[in-house]
């Protein structure tokens, strides 16, 4: 077909999704064009003139339509059949791009679905692993906090007892002193109280002091 009989062809001709289904509805067009020539003959036709009953022989038969009518009828028959099977086609050609285009949007929502669903499975499936590296994290944060923990309290636990040791030596030394110091107060006591005792006995009289 030429570029310019398919510029002149109606565009709900050109959606058919087939060469045939075009074809098909270039012959319709044709058929059409047909039909359009026959209104005009027919347009054209010309009825005859009609004698009044008077004027007509008594064995004359009255006919009200002419002769010439019949090819014209047969042909109003025939165009309208291609009519209605054009229109039929037409109908059908109109009602697959219908199911075509439901389809398509039934393909394009399920596609979309598909889509959708596997964005939430993607994100349900990165929210699982960030929890699960949360959890490691968390773990791993806790066993580092009781290491440290542990070993600052064993630490403490060394700088206390080294404390303690060391305040028991101090302690121990002044304990030595205060022994020492004591010790030389009671000798010192002892001596002082011995001879008082002998100076009482070497003189009675003499008052004690």
């Amino acid at each position: 077909m030429l570029e310019s009989d398919r510029e002149q062809t109606p565009l709900r001709w050109r959606l058919y999704a087939s060469s045939a289904d075009f074809e098909s509805a270039e012959g319709t067009a044709d058929a059409i064009e047909a039909e359009e020539g026959l209104s005009t003959v027919e347009t054209e036709y010309v009825q005859p003139a009609i004698m009044p009953l008077a004027e007509l022989p008594s064995h004359t038969a009255v006919s009200l339509v002419p002769s010439s009518s019949t090819p014209v009828s047969t042909a109003n028959v025939e165009t309208t059949a291609r009519s209605s099977a054009w229109q039929e086609h037409l109908a059908r050609a109109v009602a697959q791009t219908d199911e075509r285009m439901a389809q398509w949007i039934a393909d394009q929502r399920r596609q979309l679905t598909v889509g959708l669903d596997g964005l939430v499975a993607d994100l349900q499936q990165r929210r699982q692993k960030e929890v699960e590296q949360l959890e490691t994290w968390r773990v791993f944060e806790r066993a580092r906090l009781e290491t440290e923990f542990a070993a600052e309290e064993e630490r403490f636990r060394t700088r206390l007892l080294a404390e303690l040791n060391a305040f028991e030596e101090q302690l121990g030394l002044r304990l030595d002193e205060q022994e020492q110091r004591l010790a030389r107060w009671w000798d010192e006591a002892e001596t002082l109280t011995q001879r008082r005792f002998a100076a009482i006995r070497e003189d009675p009289a003499k008052p004690t002091s």
